[in-house]
């Protein structure tokens, strides 16, 4: 259990990271228009 939950965890920490940067970027397109 403890392998399978770094595991996720490291998918969870690059798919937040990805959401922040879509949130970012949509964030300044919007600033730009």
């Amino acid at each position: 259990m403890r392998i399978d939950y770094s595991i996720s965890n490291e998918h969870a920490e690059k798919f937040i990271s990805l959401l922040v940067l879509g949130v970012l970027y949509s964030i300044e397109k919007k600033q730009y228009l």
